[in-house]
């Protein structure tokens, strides 16, 4: 009989990311019920009645919801399925919990000793989810405002994954940013990458979209596309042959990205437009440049400026294997917390 402790794991699939924290579980030791994998199981009609049931709705009555009600029938069985034969269950952990639907997070209630939350989207942005919060034991948020207004939320902040053998960077004065399309980003990425341009960096900033508006602004702006995301993984590799990191906040937020915790865990330099950064116990301006329109004299003094090892606590601490400790609220965790 396996002593391990199990969990069920309900995450978003997008860069495949669900994966890397499903396999960080499993190197914690746990037992993963992994369902994130249903969140891209494609709608399938049962039969042509219902097909043509759906087209009548549409055409005649101007019902354009019964679809999306179908779908969500298909899914919720999905997932019940999928929780028939699952008991005694330690803890559940629901990223963005709002993509799975309530109906189903009631059942998983009744399946485990700890329901956990965590929405790494600010909860203004996806309202729905609020009325999820009662029905979690610890609902955490990364967001000031959210703990603000929400007071039976936790605070939480984002994490790394640790790496065996970080490789040493042969590429000097290699930069990397990865991000999905935002107008307000693409103005300050080419600004930055002409800055580092003048100081003979190799850039990689990559922006993903599907647009073909979208990618001839990208490629005016001199700044690579990408149609199709690629996976968590390839981009830590990225990360990890890179010096300095970019990253930009997104505007709808206040809580730190995961580019960030990266350039703790890998002990990248980093240059970003969040000036909460500041705020936390692992700012150093040797190591982190918030960025204002500086001149490539003050970006040439940041980069020639040796890095500055962080002292083992702080480093574990924004780890996975503190984060996930600290989340379920498993003994021996350094607690996190986000600076009011």
């Amino acid at each position: 009989m396996s002593n391990k402790k199990k969990i069920i794991l309900g995450a978003p699939t997008h860069f495949n990311f669900s994966n890397s924290i499903k396999t960080g579980l499993l190197e914690q030791g746990f037992e993963v019920i992994d369902l994130s994998q249903r969140l891209d199981t494609p709608f399938k009609y049962k039969n042509i009645l219902q097909r043509v049931h759906n087209l009548i709705r549409k055409v005649f009555l101007k019902d354009r919801s019964y679809k999306e009600k179908l779908k969500h029938k298909s899914f919720l069985t999905l997932l019940e399925n999928d929780l028939k034969n699952v008991d005694n269950v330690d803890y559940a952990l629901f990223i963005r919990p709002d993509l799975f639907p309530i109906e189903f997070i009631e059942k998983v209630k009744h399946k485990t000793k700890k329901l956990i939350a965590y929405q790494w989207d600010g909860l203004s942005r996806f309202p729905h989810v609020l009325s999820y919060i009662p029905l979690f034991d610890f609902f955490h948020v990364f967001e000031q405002d959210d703990l603000k207004n929400h007071p039976s939320t936790i605070a939480c902040t984002n994490f790394y994954f640790k790496k065996g053998e970080i490789p040493i960077v042969e590429n000097f004065n290699r930069t990397y940013y990865l991000g999905t399309f935002f107008q307000d980003r693409i103005e300050i990425l080419a600004k930055i990458k002409s800055s580092l341009e003048r100081l003979n960096f190799t850039n990689e900033i990559i922006i993903s979209s599907s647009s073909n508006t979208q990618k001839a602004l990208i490629k005016e702006k001199r700044l690579e596309f990408k149609k199709n995301a690629i996976t968590y993984e390839e981009n830590l590799e990225n990360v990890l042959s890179s010096e300095v990191l970019i990253d930009i906040q997104n505007t709808l937020h206040d809580g730190l990205s995961f580019r960030i915790f990266e350039s703790i865990g890998y002990d990248k330099k980093l240059i970003t437009t969040n000036p909460n950064i500041s705020k936390y116990d692992f700012y150093t301006p040797d190591n982190i440049l918030i960025w204002n329109n500086q001149s490539d004299l003050e970006i040439k003094k940041f980069y020639e400026q040796p890095y500055q090892s962080l002292n083992t606590h702080i480093k574990q601490k924004y780890s996975f294997e503190n984060w996930i400790k600290f989340i379920l609220k498993i003994d021996g965790h350094i607690p996190i917390d986000i600076p009011r």
